[in-house]
């Protein structure tokens, strides 16, 4: 999926005031993540809530990583 893509999808679901950033995350050993996409980055999009109010939950972000075992993170 292409970056311009990935910004619009994340404008259209959290509002253009509301994203604070957009990451691209490349993985260092190919190996670790999952076959069906291997070789492509993950997008991590950062957004605020409606009162402003910025939460982030580390274990959410290591969790949802397309890794083929968690403990390739830890």
């Amino acid at each position: 999926m292409s970056a311009i893509r990935i910004v619009v999808l994340a404008i259209l679901a959290f509002g253009a005031a509301r994203v604070v950033g957009l990451f691209r995350l490349t993985f260092r050993n190919p190996d670790v993540v999952m076959d069906k996409v291997k070789g492509e980055p993950a997008y991590l999009i950062l957004a605020m809530d409606h009162d402003k109010v910025l939460r982030l939950k580390p274990q959410n972000l290591i969790t949802g990583l397309p890794i083929k075992h968690l403990e390739a993170v830890t």
